[in-house]
């Protein structure tokens, strides 16, 4: 379970932040998608990864889709070309650093534990950050909405 774990709040740290933060649309809609996006691709690459006994044809194949579906996600929330660019950027960052982790820095499972922890505490305090961030802008928005209707009246 600790296996799938790990690459989820490493894609998490990674490609949300960098997506959301370099795309134009900054809305708690948005930001839910591209976590639900991530950990969707994320999760169903690592079952089919490990199904196939980490098969490097399967791991070829399933970077190429999870690319071309997260791109294709990514082009229709923004409507920008060069998200797809920007997804290409993401999902090789994070490929690499899952790459580095498993083969050079993590030996054992309380390795693993620990790099998990960090990656998901990174996320985690990212999260809370952006939640509270965008829950004020949502406020501050419902509150000139209101202002804009009493001053029409």
């Amino acid at each position: 379970m600790l296996a799938y774990i790990l690459p989820i709040f490493i894609v998490l740290s990674i490609e949300t932040p960098l997506y959301f933060e370099l795309g134009k649309k900054k809305n708690i809609f948005v930001f839910i998608a591209l976590i639900v996006m991530n950990v969707v691709s994320n999760l169903s690459f690592n079952l089919v990864l490990s199904s196939t006994n980490f098969s490097v044809v399967t791991v070829i194949i399933g970077e190429i889709i999870v690319f071309i579906i997260e791109s294709l996600v990514l082009y229709i929330i923004f409507k920008k070309k060069y998200m797809i660019l920007l997804c290409f950027f993401g999902n090789m960052l994070s490929w690499g650093m899952g790459y580095l982790l498993n083969n050079f820095y993590i030996k054992g499972e309380s390795e693993l534990f620990v790099a998990s922890l960090i990656f998901e505490v990174i996320f985690s305090i990212y999260f809370i950050i952006r939640i509270i961030l965008l829950v004020a802008n949502f406020i501050k928005n419902l509150r000139k909405s209101s202002i804009n209707e009493v001053n029409n009246l």
